[in-house]
């Protein structure tokens, strides 16, 4: 099996003056296609609404059609329809607007940000954009059940699905926002549940790349950490500490993460 690591919306802010990605996973399972979120769509690129617009020109994207996940799905041999899973960090409009090019996939979000998606009354839903899922997604909705991850919430998103995939609910940017948790070969015997890799979105800022990020993720205040990514990093930062042999961490817009991974991973 393989993962493809795909930037589906380069950004250029116009401040600070400096370069992020919009880190996205091509995995190929024993079910077809899975992508964890989808950058920008088609339609963000050559429909934008006014919103869009704006936001794309803030952090300068370029919109090119090239980059979203569709056309470079396309370009590795696959076909549209062999995305049969989609598993969503949040729903802001950079992590969710591919989601009209798969119309036939199940789209599988937490709980929580579904509901938050469906009122949208706190600061962080300003920047979701209803248009991008007006179609009518085969959502697959998931609740917390009891399962943990190294000490974390999880939610196993479809059993006997290889490799696993978990929800992990890290909230605070938005009132549903998780990381995606994959599970990437057996590890030795002092690591039974393996080797992980875990995409945490925009739950924390990348404080494992600290000495090389971007200088705006670069140690943010407290108060502006737990304001605009939640109360996460302290407890991610302790697990990178306990079982970093054991996880990869992926932030979603650090372009140090992107630059270290390949085009494609092969999984044990």
């Amino acid at each position: 099996m393989t993962i493809h690591h795909l930037d589906c919306g380069p950004m250029r802010p116009i401040w600070p003056n400096t370069k992020a990605v919009t880190h996205c996973l091509l995995v190929e399972t024993n079910d077809g296609l899975l992508l964890v979120d989808t950058g920008f769509g088609v339609a963000d690129v050559t429909r934008p609404t006014r919103f869009m617009r704006a936001f794309t020109a803030l952090l300068r994207t370029g919109r090119n059609v090239e980059d979203t996940a569709l056309r470079q799905l396309t370009r590795l041999g696959y076909d549209p329809t062999d995305v049969r899973h989609i598993v969503l960090t949040h729903l802001h409009l950079d992590h969710a607007g591919g989601l009209p090019d798969f119309p036939q996939a199940q789209v599988h979000i937490y709980a929580a940000e579904y509901e938050a998606s469906r009122r949208p009354t706190h600061p962080s839903t300003w920047f979701y954009q209803p248009g991008q899922w007006a179609h009518g997604p085969n959502w697959v909705i998931h609740h917390l059940t009891g399962e943990t991850w190294y000490g974390f919430d999880a939610i196993d998103i479809l059993p006997g699905l290889s490799p696993r995939v978990l929800l992990t609910p890290l909230t605070g940017h938005t009132r549903g926002h998780c990381g995606v948790a994959i599970e990437t070969g057996a590890g030795d015997q002092s690591a039974p549940a393996g080797r992980w890799l875990l995409h945490y979105g925009d739950g924390a800022y990348p404080f494992y790349n600290e000495g090389r990020t971007w200088r705006l993720f670069s140690n943010p205040p407290l108060e502006l950490d737990r304001w605009f990514l939640g109360d996460n990093t302290g407890r991610l930062k302790a697990l990178l500490q306990a079982h970093g042999d054991e996880i990869t961490f992926i932030s979603a817009h650090d372009p140090a993460d992107f630059e270290k991974f390949t085009t494609e991973e092969t999984l044990s």
